[in-house]
C-alpha cells in the first residue's frame, strides 16, 4: 500500500461486561488500514496486533504501508513515532471526542468486518482462528475492488516426492475455480 493511508485500531470479542474501548478485556486488538485512491477506498489490510503501544502499532503499518507514504490518524501517542520512521504522519484528530467521522474509510471497513464476521461466522469467532478470518475478508474486499481478478483463480501447491519431504509422500491439490456463463437449458 502506498500514497495516502488511514490508520486505525477496532476491538474484535462481541460485547463483555466492564470496559469499552482501549480498556477492554477479553478482546483481540486489530489494526485497520485502508489505501485512499483519489478519496475512495483502495485496498485494505487487517492485522492483529497485542497491543495498542507504538511498537505494536508502527510494525503493523511498516509490515503494510510502503515507506514516504502519508497515513492519517486519530491522535492516540502510539502513532506519535510514524515520522521517525519514514511516514508523514497528519493527526486527523487530536481529542478523542463524539462526533464527526473523520476517519470514515476506516470505520466503513471495521463496519463492514464486523458484520461480515457475524454473519459468517454466527458469533463463533475464536481469536485462534483470527488471522484467519483477517485475511480472508481483506482477500476477498481487495479483490471485489480488483481490475485484474479475471475469470479465472486457480490456488495450487506443489506435489512433493518422498526424497523432498524425507519422510512420507504428501499430496496437495490443486483447485481451480473457473467462472462459465449459466445456463438454464439444463434446467428444462
Amino acid at each position: 500500500m502506498s500514497g495516502t493511508v488511514e490508520v486505525d485500531e477496532t476491538y474484535i470479542g462481541g460485547e463483555k461486561p466492564g470496559n469499552r474501548g482501549r480498556g477492554a478485556v477479553g478482546k483481540v486488538l486489530v489494526v485497520v488500514m485502508v489505501e485512499l485512491i483519489e478519496g475512495r477506498i483502495g485496498r485494505i489490510r487487517l492485522k492483529r496486533v497485542p497491543d495498542a503501544s507504538g511498537l505494536s502499532l508502527d510494525g503493523a503499518v511498516k509490515e503494510s504501508v510502503g515507506p514516504g507514504s502519508i497515513i492519517h490518524t486519530d491522535g492516540w501517542g502510539g502513532y506519535g513515532r510514524l515520522f521517525e520512521i519514514g511516514y508523514v504522519h497528519e493527526v486527523i484528530r487530536k481529542r478523542a471526542e463524539v462526533g464527526q467521522n473523520l476517519l470514515p474509510r476506516v470505520n466503513r471497513v471495521v463496519a463492514l468486518l464486523k458484520r461480515w464476521l457475524l454473519g459468517t461466522y454466527q458469533g463463533a469467532v475464536r481469536p485462534s482462528h483470527l488471522d484467519y478470518y483477517l485475511d480472508e475478508f481483506a482477500f476477498r474486499f481487495n479483490r471485489m475492488r480488483s481490475r485484474s481478478r479475471g475469470g479465472t483463480v486457480g490456488f495450487s501447491t506443489n506435489v512433493h516426492s518422498e526424497h523432498q519431504t524425507g519422510g512420507e509422500p504428501k499430496l496437495f491439490f490443486i483447485v481451480i475455480y473457473r467462472k462459465v456463463p449459466f445456463d438454464s437449458s439444463f434446467l428444462v
